[in-house]
């Protein structure tokens, strides 16, 4: 009897001991969960550098485009996303959110969270409305057949005016005398088609012959920048830092007969409806001139060299010096410009220099490295992007490959 007695104490007592251990590792439970809670993701923005919400892009053929993702709150537990195109003939995307437009045609670029719980799409266009192409060169044209039900997807293509540009049965066109021809592209039963404006412009070798050959002269200055950016020792069109070069339409390399730069000329390039940077595309006038390892500087490239260099003045322009190594400079002469009305501005005495970025803005404007002898220097004179149809100068950059 007694031998029950201590069993049941016994029993008891396990009992209490486990249900208070029990107590204790729940609350601590609690409070860990207490302290730390899982924050969800709620909304997903995808946005472009300046942080502008975007729902919709149009993207020129073989051009990238990196955009950005907002995940809110700020403070969510785990703000992973995934990328995913719908099609990645028209519209392949990283896994870094860096977009590259292949064929003409639509996709739609997901953004998730890991568990697809919150996701947002961006419909991208690529498209091809007009073209530049030179005498003595070809454009192979790329076409995507959206028609989910259809069994043929064969296309052909034709021209209005064979003189000026003939089409292959493969896309491929060829340019004849100078002038504009209509290529149309239409699925073989003739209900889907499309027209892209083509523009001969004259002979790319002796157009550009003398600049590409300074710049194959052009050397690269490492400033020590932090993104590793590499500035040209002179303009395109330069035989020396001091030289100003020659003036460029935003995107393209195409020079006036009579050197007077106009809107009206320049709505008949192929860059005059971009909205995506140009960097080391068909429309960079340095990747064209200089040769795949240089590019147009980007806006945030010029507000680097902007940070982190001191500006001399010095005989007719200023002298970028390296803040982290002085002995590591780049001249910057005064280049003026051609305005929008067609006058020369800038030489002489006035004073100032305007070069172009990749980088595009709103109501076909462009941003522009600009100086002054008044010691002004900035993106965009301090206040506002330029039209693109304005002659501005070039100083190319090199961007080493990521290791």
């Amino acid at each position: 009897m007694r031998r029950i007695h201590y069993s049941a104490l016994f029993a008891l007592i396990a009992l209490s001991a486990t249900t208070l251990f029990n107590s204790c590792c729940s609350d601590k439970d609690d409070s860990t969960v207490k302290d730390n809670p899982v924050v969800e993701v709620t909304s997903i923005s995808i946005t472009d550098a300046e942080g502008t919400v975007l729902s919709e892009i149009d993207m020129y053929q073989d051009s990238t485009f990196q955009f950005k993702v907002d995940v809110q709150p700020a403070n969510a537990t785990d703000k992973s996303v995934t990328y995913s195109s719908d099609n990645e003939n028209v519209a392949a995307i990283t896994p870094s959110g860096l977009i590259t437009a292949g064929a003409i045609g639509t996709a739609n670029i997901t953004v998730a969270t890991k568990e697809k719980k919150i996701s947002t799409s961006l419909l991208v266009r690529v498209v091809l409305s007009e073209i530049n192409i030179y005498q003595d060169s070809t454009f192979q044209l790329k076409v995507d057949v959206q028609l989910t039900d259809a069994i043929d997807k064969t296309v052909t293509y034709m021209s209005d005016n064979e003189s000026v540009a003939s089409v292959s049965s493969t896309g491929v066109i060829t340019p004849g005398n100078k002038g504009t021809a209509n290529i149309t592209v239409a699925t073989d039963d003739g209900n889907f088609s499309a027209n892209i404006l083509v523009h001969v412009l004259g002979n790319y070798t002796r157009i550009t012959r003398s600049l590409t050959d300074e710049g194959r002269a052009a050397q690269a200055v490492d400033l020590g920048l932090p993104s590793g950016t590499l500035w040209a020792d002179r303009n395109i069109g330069a035989s020396s830092e001091s030289e100003l070069g020659q003036w460029f339409y935003w995107g393209d390399v195409f020079q006036p007969e009579d050197s007077v730069f106009t809107e009206d000329k320049y709505k008949t390039l192929g860059a005059y409806k971009a909205n995506a940077d140009i960097a080391h595309t068909r429309f960079d006038m340095a990747t064209l001139l200089w040769g795949g390892e240089w590019q147009l500087p980007t806006k945030a490239q010029i507000q680097e060299l902007i940070n982190e260099c001191t500006f001399i003045p010095e005989n007719g322009g200023y002298r970028a010096t390296s803040n982290s190594d002085p002995s590591k400079s780049i001249f910057l002469p005064f280049t003026a410009n051609c305005d929008y009305r067609g006058w020369v501005r800038g030489y002489n005495n006035y004073g100032w220099g305007c070069y172009w970025s990749s980088t595009p803005e709103a109501n076909n404007k462009a941003d522009y490295f600009y100086f002054n002898e008044y010691d002004v220097i900035s993106l965009n004179a301090g206040y506002a992007p330029t039209g693109r149809f304005a002659g501005l100068s070039v100083r190319p950059v090199q961007v080493p490959p990521s290791e």
